[in-house]
Order: C-alpha cells, then sequence, then structure tokens
C-alpha cells in the first residue's frame, strides 16, 4: 500500500537559478505539508545568455561556480556553502552542482539533507536502492523530518560517485517515489505543465502518451524517470515553479 502522507517534489534548473526562484521554491514547498521528499538539480541560467551551473563546471570554470552559489547564500541570508574545488573524478565533479544546490535548499528549509550516493548504487550494469539509505529517509520522515535530495547521481559498488544521464535529476526523483512507494511526483519546471500542437497544456495523458512525445525529442520527462513511475503506478504531475496554482498535466497509467 502507498503511503498517501507523502509525496516527492522536484525543482529544475530554471527553478534553482537565483536566490530568488529558490525563495519560490520554498514557498512551494512549505504550502503543502505533504512535500517532505524533495529532488533538486543544478542552478540553471539566470538569464537567457547565461550558463548553467554543469556546464560551466564541465567547462572548467570552478570560480564561477563558486561565485554564483556564493552569490545565492549571500542573498538568501544563509549560511555559505563549502567552496567549490574540481575533483579527480568528472562523475565527482559534475555531480557537485546538484550537491550544492541540495545543500542550499536544505538549509533554507530546515530539511535534512541526504546525499543521492547514499542511495543508489550501481552494479551489474543496473541501479539498485541501498536499503540502509533508504530506512534512513524512512525514519526521518516517520520522525517528522523533510529531506532534501541532489538528483541526477549515485554511487558504484566501490563508493564512487556515478552519475545519470543529462536531466537525470527526474530519474533521482521518480526513484524516490518508486522505492518509498510513494503514490505523487511532482516535476516542477518552468512551463505550465505538456503542450500539444496548439500550444495548450494536457490536463491527463497516459504514460504510453508520454513516451511518444518523449519519443519525438521533447525534454519535458527523462524517459528512465516514466519507467520507474509508470511500473510502480505513481502519479507524476508536471507543473510551473513560477505558476503554481496551475493544475499542470498528470501522467497516469
Amino acid at each position: 500500500m502507498k503511503n498517501l502522507k507523502y509525496k516527492v517534489a522536484k525543482f529544475g534548473g530554471t527553478s534553482m537559478a537565483t536566490a530568488e526562484t529558490i525563495l519560490k521554491v520554498k514557498n512551494i514547498i512549505l504550502s503543502e505539508k505533504q512535500r517532505k521528499v524533495v529532488v533538486v538539480s543544478a542552478p540553471g541560467k539566470q538569464t537567457k545568455g547565461d550558463t548553467k551551473i554543469t556546464d560551466l563546471i564541465l567547462a572548467g570554470e570552478y570560480e564561477k561556480v563558486k561565485a554564483r552559489f556564493n552569490l545565492i547564500t549571500k542573498e538568501l541570508g544563509i549560511k555559505k556553502i563549502n567552496p567549490f574545488r574540481k575533483s579527480q573524478s568528472l562523475n565527482h565533479s559534475v555531480s557537485r552542482g546538484e550537491y550544492f544546490a541540495a545543500k542550499v535548499l536544505s538549509q533554507l528549509l530546515g530539511y535534512e539533507f541526504v546525499d543521492a550516493k547514499t542511495l543508489f548504487v550501481y552494479r551489474n550494469n543496473a541501479w539498485h536502492a541501498s536499503k540502509s539509505g533508504f530506512h534512513r529517509i524512512k525514519q526521518l520522515l516517520e520522525n517528522g523530518r523533510g529531506v532534501v535530495v541532489p538528483g541526477f547521481y549515485g554511487r558504484c559498488a566501490n563508493g564512487k560517485v556515478k552519475t545519470f544521464d543529462r536531466g537525470g535529476s527526474d530519474i533521482t526523483g521518480a526513484m524516490l517515489a518508486f522505492y518509498l512507494e510513494l503514490p505523487t511526483y511532482e516535476v516542477f519546471t518552468d512551463v505550465d505543465g505538456v503542450y500539444d500542437k496548439d500550444f495548450k497544456v494536457y490536463d491527463k495523458l497516459t504514460y504510453e502518451q508520454m513516451e511518444k512525445i518523449v519519443s519525438t525529442g521533447a525534454e519535458v520527462l527523462h524517459p528512465a524517470a516514466i519507467k520507474y513511475a509508470k511500473k510502480s503506478n505513481i502519479t507524476t504531475i508536471i507543473k510551473n515553479t513560477f505558476n503554481p496554482k496551475t493544475r499542470g498535466t498528470h501522467l497516469t497509467v
């Protein structure tokens, strides 16, 4: 039986781009007591001509990464996070955008930070849940705590960080809903939902319909996230951080 007390809410890079947008995220989370499991992407573009944090890391522009995070924490009035440093592992370095974004939001909310590498293990060419990691999350929830998890990565069997595909924070959220047996997975982005050819938002779609839309190149939801949600009969809702009162598009089996 699914746990109706909680839902997973994932916020994309546009939602996490600036202190101003992160405050919107905070208000959305605290507006509904079920939103106790939160997943975040790395900060995206602040403006149209800006560069995403993950792309700055890939380009080796680490001082710009530190400057972005320092500005966010300063404007939010919270404690500065540990400075970003280049890692020997590209997977580890690239995952730090999500890691530090989750650190920022957990501090702002007063939620517990839970590192994704304690939850997801890659072995035998597939991702698996860590029993001890999910036991900890369940204990935190039972004790009334919320959790913030960085998206996009887990770990290998040897303990080293391994990233998902780009857009993989969608997968993190779907896997959390799947393994925690939660009925609802909200994906907050910068659009009101999934649009049809006439630019009207679909009210409802089946996962099969969504798979066809994604197969055409639409970057609405990662295909692997659809797989997990479909397998466990989770309702996924695509919503807009900047227009949160809209119903959004509901995806179901």
